[in-house]
């Protein structure tokens, strides 16, 4: 709309010129005013979509600082195309300007560019580069983990759950055994350490116990 509004008011001022029979200097003194305006204008214009910009990718950042999203949350959300690139941008950015691994990439360091060394020496690998000794930043792990999320606490509480279950059934398994129950023994490892294993050795016992289809 600028540049067609700009066109017009050129087409204007030549039709003027033209019906003042004015030389090329004196349009060219008419234009040029006209010209620098409209530069100026489009500067403003362009650096005031660019600040724009750089002020929602740093409000997003602090958002981010205080949200736990990763990749495939961001890709969850329910965005207009260009607020997911931005906000993957976002995530680029931070990844990558970074000096060193925050709290968070150090809780997923096994997917972070960066790894787990923190020296400050860039160099590529070779055989002869200086060792980064790992003990010396274990005090950068203190306190990472924190409470825990929803997701975590849900899952802290089945495992649990499981290796509860786990156990029971495994007890009730050594209280049922016929062959626990004949050595006069409560707990596998008591059995170990008894010569039954030695006295009834069977050739292709395991061949057999792999063939079955049901658990044991």
């Amino acid at each position: 709309m600028l540049i067609w509004s700009f066109i017009i008011f050129v087409d204007l001022l030549m039709l003027a010129a033209y019906l003042q029979t004015q030389d090329v200097r004196a349009v060219l003194s008419l234009l040029w005013p006209v010209i620098l305006g409209t530069l100026i204008l489009l500067y403003f214009v362009l650096v005031g979509s660019l600040r724009s910009q750089q002020s929602m990718e740093v409000r997003l950042n602090a958002l981010l600082d205080t949200l736990e999203l990763s990749w495939e949350d961001v890709g969850q959300l329910d965005l207009t195309e260009e607020r997911r690139d931005l906000i993957l941008d976002v995530f680029a950015n931070n990844a990558m300007s970074s000096e060193h691994v925050n709290a968070d990439y150090r809780r997923t360091r096994g997917t972070d560019a960066k790894g787990p060394a923190f020296g400050n020496e860039k160099s590529d690998f070779e055989p002869a580069s200086k060792r980064q000794d790992p003990s010396a930043h274990e005090h950068d792990y203190d306190g990472l983990e924190g409470p825990l999320g929803t997701a975590e606490a849900l899952l802290e509480e089945a495992n649990k759950s499981y290796a509860a279950r786990a156990q029971e059934r495994w007890e009730a398994s050594e209280q049922a055994d016929i062959d626990m129950i004949e050595a006069g023994v409560d707990r596998l490892g008591d059995l170990v350490k008894t010569d039954w294993f030695e006295k009834n050795a069977k050739d292709g016992a395991v061949a057999e116990l792999m063939e079955q289809d049901e658990p044991v």
